[in-house]
């Protein structure tokens, strides 16, 4: 396989001429091979079945008539002489053997001393198919039989006719192929390799003017033709490329010389590029830098055109009305912002007019809650372009802090007139209780002074003890002084209560602070009545451990009075005759916190109350009852003043438990 690999890659790369030729002595020698090959094939054919029959008819013909003259076995080599003469050179027959009616070889003969002698005796038929039986009949010796061996082979005389033929066939076979060679040269080689000359001229040279030249009109002369035609469009073509090559020569000296002109106007362009890209980014980073300080300001501001477009829309505008830069930017104001719509005059009056228009206390709900908003339009100047910035305040804080501010100065004012008249309730209540501890001293049977004037009157002190104690004179003077120290106590308490505080965190007993609170708490006539018509009970668990704990004592008092005071007024709240109210106030130590808790019994609030018991202004109490600002101030105090915390803990329908924690 490897061979016939090679063969055919030698075949291949041979030039076409040799392929032909090669084509062609394959062919010829195949022809003439195949020709000897059945001539030879038919010369075997027609001697195995012509010629050996007819040489042993003729030798039967010649025994038969030599047994009627003379006996065949009288003497062995008469037998053999006469046997050897039968054979004949050329003939087809090159062996004999005579045997006897017994089947004894009597004499044989053969054609070539290096054959094989015949069998002796004789063989059956069919085990040679080249030996051929033959019955002759003698008078003498009975029937005797000859067996005759052929060999189907050639006659000399053909074999002679085939050598002298052979060579005379070849050469005029050789001859035929020199004229057929010189044919296919002429009629197929010659236009091919005429228009392989003329590729390679066009290839090697890049003539294009060359033509082929058309021999004939068969398949060369039409790829002669078609060739041609090709060479006529390549030259069309580089004769236009050619054009267009100078063309573009002229052209690209016209662009060199625009390039150098180009070149500076490119230069000059750069220049004023770099000149516009630093004005851009520096006037991009002022922009920037504005729209950072306008996203930065606290307040709402809003842009308007003429038109009442807006143009400006900053982060705070984006917080307050929820609507986000984008969605805000080119659309009218009042559209965005309906709240404005009702103001549009006063933004155009500012825009016309170039006035400062301003609107107070414009009313904004928003996410359940109302919110105080102020607006303030200024009129743009120096512009292009007419407008106006609106800027919008949410000033409900500030208010809140007026309204605390003002209440605050009302609780001052308030405590002054408190201490005021603590210092006047003072001093009658200093003459009660020394009256009545002088009344008591002076009827004392005790006193040797008092002996003495009533022995000089003619009293018996005794006498007059013991009336005074069957009248109760006595207690009612002991509920006098009672009543004139705990009055005196409340006195000192409010004194306490209303002087101003300095802010100083001291050491405090918490268990005095709360009994003071609850001094206070008592004085108020609700909870008093209330306690003395056992409806309600204060209970107090204290720690006396807690003896130092830093705080400002006056405040500390406030937001407990008033956690007493909101625990009774949810105690009020229930509307059960028959039940009755408890107060729990408690101190307890907790790490290092001191906890005071203050828990009632009362109605108790829900989730949506207890989220916002913190915030100014908002109270369950009716109107007129209470400002809502006491647990605000106490979250305040508590948070603020002393670092602590105020949390609180309710149920509705069970009560509500208040928690004071303070750093220890």
């Amino acid at each position: 396989m490897t061979s016939l690999t090679a063969l055919r890659n030698v075949i291949a790369n041979l030039p076409l001429g040799r392929k032909l030729l090669a084509i062609q002595i394959a062919v010829v020698v195949s022809i003439c091979a195949f020709s000897i090959v059945v001539l030879t094939l038919t010369a075997y054919y027609i001697s195995g079945k012509y010629l050996i029959p007819s040489a042993v008819n003729r030798i039967q013909y010649i025994l038969h008539t030599q047994a009627g003259h003379e006996p065949l076995s009288s003497s062995s080599e008469h037998t053999h002489n006469l046997l050897q003469s039968l054979l004949e050179p050329e003939d087809e027959i090159i062996q004999l053997g005579l045997y006897n009616p017994g089947g004894a070889l009597i004499a044989q003969a053969s054609q070539e001393q290096n054959l094989p002698p015949m069998p002796a005796t004789l063989p059956r038929p069919g085990d040679d198919s080249d030996l051929h039986a033959l019955t002759v009949l003698h008078p003498a010796e009975g029937e005797l039989t000859v067996i005759a061996k052929a060999s189907a082979r050639l006659p000399q005389h053909f074999v002679l006719g085939i050598t002298i033929a052979a060579p005379i066939m070849v050469l005029l076979i050789l001859t035929l192929l020199l004229i057929l060679n010189r044919l296919i040269q002429y009629l197929i080689t010659a236009p091919i390799l005429h228009l392989i000359s003329i590729a390679n001229t066009v290839s090697d040279g890049e003539n294009y003017q060359v033509r082929a030249q058309k021999q004939f009109d068969d398949e060369t002369g039409v790829l002669a033709s078609t060739f041609n035609t090709m060479l006529n469009r390549i030259e069309a073509r580089d004769l236009m490329l050619t054009s267009e090559r100078d063309r573009a020569e002229r052209a690209g000296q016209q662009a060199q010389a625009l390039a150098h002109e180009t070149s500076e106007a490119n230069k000059s362009l750069e220049h004023e590029v770099r000149v516009r890209t630093r004005i851009e980014q520096e006037l991009t980073g002022l922009q920037n830098f504005l729209s950072s300080i306008i996203d930065s300001m606290p307040s709402t501001l809003i842009a308007v055109d003429e038109q009442l477009l807006i143009q400006q829309w900053n982060n705070e505008a984006e917080k307050l009305f929820k609507v986000q830069r984008s969605d805000a930017l080119s659309r009218p104001v009042n559209e965005v912002v309906p709240l404005l719509a009702t103001h549009l005059p006063s933004i155009r009056s500012s825009i016309t007019q170039n006035s400062i228009q301003s609107v107070e206390q414009l009313p904004l709900f928003a996410s359940g809650e109302e919110r105080t908003l102020e607006m303030i339009v200024y009129p743009l100047q120096g512009g292009q372009h007419a407008g106006a910035v609106i800027r919008i305040d949410d000033v409900s804080e500030r208010l809140r802090m007026e309204e605390m501010v003002v209440q605050s100065e009302k609780m001052i004012s308030v405590g002054q007139l408190a201490a005021g008249m603590a210092h006047e309730i003072n001093n009658p209540l200093g003459a009660i209780i020394q009256s009545a501890q002088n009344i008591k001293r002076r009827v004392s049977p005790n006193l040797a002074k008092n002996i003495e004037v009533a022995s000089q009157l003619g009293v018996d002190l005794e006498r007059l003890n013991y009336y005074l104690k069957k009248r109760e004179v006595l207690r009612f003077l002991g509920n006098i002084q009672d009543a004139g120290a705990r009055a005196s106590s409340i006195v000192n308490n409010v004194l306490q209560f209303s002087r101003r505080s300095n802010r100083m965190l001291v050491p405090t007993s918490l268990s005095e602070l709360v009994r003071r609170t609850l001094e206070i708490a008592y004085s108020d006539l609700g909870i008093r009545s209330r306690i003395i018509r056992h409806e309600i009970e204060i209970v107090s668990e204290l720690d006396e451990s807690l003896e130092a704990v830093p705080c400002i004592p006056n405040e500390l008092e406030q937001v407990l009075l008033n956690l007493v005071k909101n625990a009774a007024h949810a105690i009020f709240s229930r509307q059960d005759p028959d039940w009755k109210g408890l107060i729990k106030i408690r101190t307890r130590s907790e790490g290092a916190w001191a906890v005071i808790s203050v828990e009632d019994n009362g109605v108790g609030m829900d989730a949506e109350t207890r989220k916002r018991i913190f915030e100014p202004f908002f109270t369950t109490k009716e109107v007129g009852e209470g400002t809502g600002l006491g647990l605000s101030v106490s979250f305040f105090i508590i948070r603020n003043n002393h670092k602590g915390a105020l949390t609180v803990q309710s149920t509705p329908g069970q009560g509500t438990e208040f928690s004071i924690r303070l750093r220890r």
